[in-house]
């Protein structure tokens, strides 16, 4: 009857609590290691509830360095638990480390350690210091751990005991022995595995005091005690295929307790539970019916106090696939790699795929599975989770020897739900000549509504890097100058110009404070871990990592430039830009270069001040001499003067040097007869600004992070791999947006040798629609 009840109970509770679980976060990077000013493309998958989250749209990210001192933030957007962008690092960054923070709109958990992952850094001309660990070298010893299941040993019982070695710097370490009783009788031996564990059982009672007798790698002998037997209960966990058993039992008569189960921080149920000594109770948990994740049982008295602990995770040995690899290789310098992935037959997945040179560092210690189901959830900082996890014999017996946050994170995804940024404004000025500004406001816009029957507000302009031109709409502000632009989803970084629309308010100073992102998220503070150990570099490492050759030179000074830099177009030079195809046609037909081009209608000193065009060019063009006769084109049109300075006036022409958008100057023109000449482009009457002085705020703001195609190096000719330059890439390949359909083998991916040829790397990371993580990493040499 209790198991009945007990079994309607949970399928009632995973109705009802089924949107209380955090998000999972995991960031996939193209390398682990990089240089100063190199550019770091990755991958994010957000998971939620085990599955790609369809409810996230959001996923802000903060960069640190060793110290914890943010130096960046920005926000990138999320499709079906899927993101893709890139960022690159400061020219400047003098650290061996990096950190990113990333988190979605979830409310906080103050028991949960938001995401964090290491980048490692490479200096130029800096040795790598042989300790990039704050655990101290000790001296060679060893100490032994015990972790009974369900934190106690209880008389009478069959009990199972993990054993973890380790030596004085926190690394695992190999050790066997025997378990005796106070009277020397053996119980059993162990042996750890590659992880520094081993799991032994036994039936302890109440009078009698356990011993383990080991060595360990120095072949020295110890011996430990056991804690002693006692009399309570405990919980157990009995994984099976398809279902994951709570077992309970005690060794008292009689006693009722409560039990508690969560998985990943999440309630799942809690029932009070009546025990009696010499039966087993079996809470069976269906786990199709459950996610992946870290399971965690707790049984307390009738009072509240803790009894027993049990930890497991749910699908532990299917919750990590690794994908059947095809690997066609090329031989010699930029010759071509072709690779093919399959995965079980049903399983379909979204996956990352970086191939790096094999001269670049790799850190083995985490992956995909310890970020999204480990990490977070551990209460101290893991040491090489994965290495633990590849290297464990029973895996169970290494999550029971972490120490793991016991307390649940409510939460109620309906007060949270997350939708794509717009961008948001607010006109800044004073208080006393904003409550005139905004009366005035409001009666322009009563008589607008009379005369014409519309509402108009403030003019908005914008333009991104990929626009030719300037796109406005009108907006309107409410009593405190706030305003949105609903349609509008920013990308990188987009060029502004806000304005009034209403002569009367055109000219009232005032400025314009932006938001994007949502301020209290960006407040949170920056989380880094402490160093965790990595490879100990030998003085072959040295010279192999001074030797390898990223992809740059060396100037004079002895600062690295990048051979290859994005470079973005200043507002000031697209402007300009559009001054040149505007009177292109205007122009006087000549294949020399001109000795200065100026753009006065350009110069915020001509908008700002009225300036004669005489003065104005006398001021900017310093080689410029108004004593010798200088051929004048107006519009590509010679003029009969040649004496600018007396006859501008008298031309009929705008004095004033806005009224000129581009002046051309040449020392000697052939069309002049070799003589000086000045080539004025004037704006038509109709182009002409007769609303300088207005007051116009123009920012750059910057939006969500790019989303970009990683271009991938490739030499399909012979022709081209023999005449291209020397190639040093460390990333060999990166594909974001890698997927496998169930049943069916993945497409080719082809990727090239650098000019070394040595070997690489590759590493593919993935999630699939049924929630399991796809990790692999291979060396070829």
């Amino acid at each position: 009857m209790i198991m009945r009840y007990i079994i309607l109970f949970l399928l009632f509770i995973q109705i009802n609590f089924s949107h209380a679980q955090s998000n999972s976060i995991y960031l996939h990077t193209d390398r682990d290691y990089y240089f100063p000013g190199d550019t770091v493309w990755f991958k994010g998958y957000v998971l939620e509830e085990g599955l790609l989250s369809k409810n996230v749209f959001n996923l802000y990210l903060k960069w640190a360095d060793e110290q914890g001192k943010e130096f960046q933030q920005a926000v990138a957007m999320v499709s079906q638990g899927i993101t893709a962008s890139h960022f690159v690092i400061p020219p400047a960054y003098q650290g061996n480390e990096l950190f990113i923070n990333a988190y979605t709109n979830d409310p906080d958990c103050p028991l949960r350690r938001p995401y964090f992952k290491k980048i490692g850094i490479l200096q130029l001309g800096k040795p790598i210091p042989e300790q990039q660990s704050n655990f101290p070298k000790k001296e060679r010893s060893y100490n032994l751990f015990f972790y009974p299941e369900g934190g106690l040993l209880l008389s009478n019982i069959s009990n199972q005991l993990t054993i973890k070695c380790m030596d004085g710097n926190g690394i695992p370490a190999m050790a066997k022995g025997s378990l005796t009783d106070d009277q020397g009788k053996f119980l059993g031996d162990f042996q750890t595995d590659g992880a520094g564990l081993a799991m032994i059982y036994f039936t302890p009672n109440l009078t009698t005091n356990y011993f383990i007798e080991w060595t360990a790698a120095d072949g020295n002998i110890r011996k430990n005690s056991l804690p002693s037997a006692k009399l309570g209960c405990k919980a157990s966990l009995i994984t099976e295929n398809d279902q994951t058993v709570i077992q309970l039992q005690t060794n008292i008569d009689s006693q009722s307790v409560r039990i508690e189960a969560n998985l990943q921080q999440r309630f799942l149920f809690k029932e009070q539970v009546h025990l009696t000594k010499g039966k087993k109770i079996n809470i069976p948990l269906q786990n199709n019916s459950l996610e992946y994740g870290l399971l965690q049982v707790k049984v307390n008295n009738t009072s509240g106090q803790l009894l027993s602990l049990r930890t497991s995770i749910i699908g532990q040995e299917q919750i990590l696939l690794r994908p059947e690899v095809s690997l066609q290789r090329g031989e010699g310098e930029k010759s071509g790699n072709r690779l093919q992935l399959q995965l079980p037959i049903k399983e379909s997945a979204k996956l990352s795929i970086s191939v790096t040179d094999i001269d670049v560092p790799i850190d083995s210690n985490e992956s995909i599975l310890t970020d999204l189901y480990l990490k977070p959830l551990a209460s101290d900082n893991l040491i090489a989770p994965q290495v633990y996890w590849n290297k464990s014999k029973n895996r169970d017996s290494y999550i029971q020897s972490v120490n793991w946050f016991r307390e649940i994170c409510y939460s109620d995804k309906q007060f949270y739900k997350d939708t794509l940024l717009i961008l948001k404004g607010q006109i800044i000025m004073p208080k006393y000549r904003w409550a005139k500004f905004y009366e005035s406001y409001r009666n322009l816009l009563k008589k607008e509504e009379k005369s014409k029957g519309v509402d108009r507000g403030a003019s908005f302009g914008y333009q991104d890097f990929g626009s030719s031109r300037m796109k406005y709409q009108e907006i309107g502000f409410d009593s405190l100058g706030r305003f949105s632009i609903p349609n509008l989803i920013i990308f990188d970084s987009i060029e502004t110009k806000f304005s009034q629309i209403y002569r009367r308010l055109k000219f009232e100073p005032f400025s314009v404070r932006y938001t994007f992102a949502n301020p209290q998220q960006l407040r949170r503070p920056v989380y880094i871990a402490d160093s965790l150990p990595q490879r100990d570099y030998k003085t072959t490492d040295l010279i192999q990592l001074e030797s390898f050759a990223p992809n740059f030179t060396v100037d004079a000074k002895g600062q690295r430039r990048l051979a290859t830099v994005v470079v973005h177009r200043s507002r000031l030079q697209r402007e300009q830009e559009r001054v040149q195809k505007r009177f292109y046609m205007a122009d006087v037909p000549t294949n020399v270069k001109p000795d200065a081009v100026i753009y006065p209608a350009l110069d915020s000193n001509v908008i700002k001040r009225s300036y004669d065009i005489s003065d104005y060019i006398r001021k900017q063009l310093k080689s410029y001499n108004p004593q010798r006769n200088t051929k004048i084109y107006i519009n590509g049109i010679e003029q009969s003067f040649t004496n600018f300075e007396s006859n501008i006036g008298d031309s009929g022409l705008f004095e004033d040097a806005a009224n000129f958008p581009m002046v051309k100057y040449y020392a000697s023109l052939p069309q002049a007869n070799n003589q000086p000449a000045i080539l004025l482009f004037q704006s038509s009457a109709d182009e002409v600004d007769r609303e300088i002085g207005k007051t116009v705020d123009e920012q750059t703001l910057m939006g969500y992070m790019p989303i970009t195609q990683y271009t991938n190096v490739t030499y399909e000719t012979t022709a081209k791999k023999f005449n291209s330059p020397k190639d040093y890439r460390p990333t060999l390949y990166w594909n974001a947006f890698a997927t496998i359909e169930a049943g069916n083998t993945s497409g080719l991916f082809t990727f090239f040798n650098n000019s070394r040829a040595k070997g690489f790397c590759i590493t593919i990371s993935g999630v699939t629609e049924s929630g399991k993580v796809v990790y692999y990493r291979e060396v070829f040499k």
